[in-house]
């Protein structure tokens, strides 16, 4: 959308083009990647669900990426910029609200970033975005992101999308090798490849994840170098994998839901 006119927005809200909003954040992650990866992957699933939504004849169009959210987790490390939760969740309600003004009737919003406060903030936005303004929008989450967030389900705002298999034994939720392998394929400029390939996995457990959400200091003592998993195990095959088949699962519950919608 950034790169288009306003007459050129105008004719994708003729056509009644949907709407998918990315939303990352500005981050450390790791001495092997830069900051821009949660902001990066974000953008990269929505282009992709855009080809996968091409073809099944569904219009749509990529909103500007956003990229000032919450950071707890790793708030104590410098490059980790955060916001606080009211002005995180008034932006996004009113860059919602200015895509409803201008007539878009389905906006789909495709996070990247796991913070739990992070993803509340969005839910809560989206929840006064609809009743204040009547803006039909929605969020992706996945199964496991739903129960951990403790929300019920279904909701009119929710859409659940399975989630993503996981590979190898150590727990890789932070600049591991999933990360490291989507950026290798598709910004190849934003990983230091020698350097991820000498990182050991951090071998951390599911009770580890506890002192990770609780953020600041304690996250530092856990994680050091700013990485949660294991870097050196990456491809550009298993990068391309992921987003691809991340991708089709969501444009496919896209064209479900919107055939639902229509009846």
């Amino acid at each position: 959308m950034a790169s288009m006119t306003w007459k050129e927005i105008e004719i994708e809200v003729k056509k009644k083009s949907i709407v998918l909003f990315p939303i990352g954040v500005i981050e450390e992650h790791g001495p092997h990647l830069t900051l821009a990866i949660d902001s990066l992957c974000s953008y990269l699933l929505c282009r992709n669900v855009k080809n996968e939504l091409n073809k099944l004849h569904i219009s749509s169009i990529i909103n500007p990426p956003y990229y000032w959210g919450i950071n707890n987790a790793t708030a104590a490390f410098p490059g980790s910029f955060t916001v606080r939760k009211e002005t995180f969740r008034s932006i996004i309600v009113d860059l919602l609200h200015c895509l409803h003004r201008w007539g878009f009737t389905k906006i789909f919003l495709l996070n990247w970033h796991g913070d739990k406060e992070h993803i509340i903030t969005i839910v809560d936005a989206i929840i006064e975005a609809r009743i204040n303004f009547g803006v039909r929008c929605y969020i992706f989450l996945t199964e496991f992101e739903i129960k951990r967030l403790g929300l019920s389900y279904p909701q009119p705002f929710l859409i659940s999308v399975s989630d993503d298999p996981s590979e190898g034994d150590t727990i890789d939720i932070h600049a591991g090798s999933d990360e490291v392998s989507i950026i290798l394929n598709y910004f190849p400029e934003h990983v230091n490849e020698v350097l991820a390939s000498q990182l050991k996995p951090t071998n951390l457990t599911k009770e580890d994840i506890r002192t990770w959400n609780k953020g600041w200091g304690d996250t530092k003592r856990l994680i050091p170098d700013g990485y949660f998993g294991n870097p050196s195990e990456f491809s550009k095959n298993k990068g391309k994998k992921i987003i691809e088949e991340k991708s089709k699962r969501i444009a496919e519950k896209i064209s479900y839901f919107l055939k639902l919608d229509e009846k």
